[in-house]
């Protein structure tokens, strides 16, 4: 292979490295604008081996969206779409994190703080 062949390749591939740089560059920075919003804002009071749910909903983003949490009071579960429901087993505040997800590449992400209190039935 000629030398100037070779630098011309060389050329070539320096070109095409940097354009996907550049494209990669500007599909990120155009996903890092979302804005994904909870709801509701409050979960109302439970009480002790009474059924308890709420529906949590997200908005913004690309649906479909997932759901999660870190811990939840015994006899709750949160399912992926967005159902916390069950029958609390124990009384107390509890602080819960819940948060979701959306479809999109890279997905945005929310995450908001519940006070759940569970009462023991009267």
């Amino acid at each position: 292979m000629g030398r100037n062949k070779s630098k011309r390749l060389e050329k070539l591939f320096l070109g095409i490295f940097l354009w996907i740089i550049v494209v990669t560059v500007w599909s990120l920075s155009s996903f890092s604008q979302c804005t994904l919003t909870l709801s509701p804002s409050d979960i109302p009071q439970g009480t002790v081996g009474s059924y308890y749910s709420v529906q949590f909903t997200a908005s913004g983003g690309t649906a479909p969206y997932t759901f999660y949490t870190d811990t939840l009071p015994p006899g709750l579960s949160l399912t992926s779409s967005g159902l916390l429901s069950g029958t609390p087993a124990m009384a107390g505040d509890f602080s819960l994190l819940i948060g979701a997800y959306d479809s999109s590449y890279p997905s945005c992400n929310v995450d908001a703080y519940y006070l759940l209190v569970i009462s023991q039935c009267s």
